[in-house]
């Protein structure tokens, strides 16, 4: 597949109005940092990077998963079909640049009869993006500056407004390392049935008695050279949207 003429093939969702009021053009460039961790709101996900990502890599990553989700909401908007824009979210991914090596289904089981969903996230994200203790905290990190935010808060209205549908929420976690140049990108998308009284998607408490928890871990290395070729296309493609839709979380 030729990468260049699949970005410009590719048809984006257009930036809805009426989203997360009050954080429409609310965001400035985000601030790319070197040599320490950095998390960010980025439309329905949460990204976050391990304090040895270079600056060139976080914004990588961040672009490209914008894009990929962006072009996934085009086709299954409004959480029509979770699965399918998910599948269509690493379709994207795989076509500009980053090579998958894993890419499957698993289910979250925990000993107690009920658990805290942030909790279970922070523990599935230690497995799959490996260094347990290091990348649990640093996911931990990153959900608490989320539960942190006041309600009226542009990032959480643009995360909440995202992920949260009729019936169902729908969200990403990312986690991205860096070793050698390698850089690593780790997502897992998770799929929840409203629960009644929820306020926010992330911070309740899930019973045993509902279905399976189930989510989608997604794992690739960045083509360096491939992607080079490609940069500036998808920034051309994404045009004002990273303004819109990434936002800095303070970790």
């Amino acid at each position: 597949m030729d990468p260049i003429k699949f970005i410009k093939d590719l048809e984006l969702a257009p930036v809805p109005v009426t989203t997360a009021p009050g954080t429409r053009g609310g965001f400035q460039s985000a601030e790319i940092k070197s040599g320490e961790e950095q998390a960010f709101v980025n439309d329905r996900s949460l990204s976050s990077f391990a304090a040895n990502v270079s600056p060139k890599a976080r914004q990588d990553v961040l672009d490209t998963t914008l894009l990929a989700s962006m072009a996934a909401e085009k086709k299954y908007p409004n959480n029509s079909n979770p699965q399918k824009w998910y599948e269509f979210y690493t379709h994207v991914l795989s076509s500009i640049g980053w090579v998958k090596e894993q890419d499957e289904n698993k289910t979250y089981t925990s000993g107690e009869a009920e658990f805290d969903i942030d909790q279970a996230v922070i523990e599935i994200m230690a497995s799959v993006a490996g260094g347990p203790v290091v990348q649990a905290a640093l996911i931990r990190k990153t959900l608490e500056s989320l539960r942190g935010l006041a309600d009226d808060d542009g990032k959480i209205r643009l995360f909440e407004a995202r992920a949260k549908g009729i019936d169902t929420s729908h969200f990403q976690i990312g986690m991205t390392t860096e070793e050698n140049e390698a850089v690593s990108l780790h997502v897992s998308n998770f799929v929840f049935e409203n629960i009644q009284g929820s306020h926010r998607v992330l911070f309740f408490r899930w019973g045993q008695d509902r279905a399976a928890l189930n989510y989608q871990f997604f794992k690739a290395t960045l083509h360096q050279s491939q992607y080079a070729d490609i940069r500036f296309l998808v920034k051309q493609k994404l045009g004002n949207r990273p303004a819109e839709f990434i936002g800095e979380l303070d970790i």
